[in-house]
């Protein structure tokens, strides 16, 4: 009887241990601020220029993108999966004959960036340029 208290015990200490670490690894990361100087495109949606917070929702990769001014905001499924370090937290951009197109985000403590997924018009304008596109870089803050 006394053995099965203390398996009991320790089974309930335990679990409660692991769900609280499960807690903290779904909760949200920092806020991160950006000004974008110019219009831009998640996937298929124009988001214009701007002040904007932006914020790693989960370990899976879900991040919130959020304008100050429009109030504008969209949430979207980025995992890590490109490696390297950019040595500071920023957004990366393609560009195409001045549309801007966000493809990356780096957060500040990660060895991995998160990966946009290109939308229709991305993907049009990929295959008809001639040359590869021009990157514009905004560091977050």
């Amino acid at each position: 009887m006394k053995n099965r208290f203390w398996s009991v015990a320790m089974l309930t200490g335990f679990s409660a241990l692991l769900g609280s670490a499960l807690l903290l690894a779904q909760m949200p990361g920092p806020r991160l601020t950006a000004e974008v100087p110019f219009d831009f495109q998640v996937q298929d949606r124009v988001l214009p220029a701007g002040n904007y917070e932006i914020q790693k929702m989960n370990s899976s990769g879900l991040i919130q993108l959020r304008s100050h001014d429009s109030r504008e905001g969209v949430l979207l499924l980025a995992p890590a999966s490109k490696s390297g370090k950019y040595g500071e937290p920023m957004l990366v951009f393609n560009g195409y004959n001045g549309r801007y197109f966000l493809s990356q985000i780096w957060f500040d403590n990660e060895n991995a960036g998160h990966v946009v997924g290109k939308g229709h018009q991305e993907k049009a304008l990929n295959a008809s340029n001639k040359g590869p596109a021009v990157l514009a870089y905004v560091h977050l803050r």
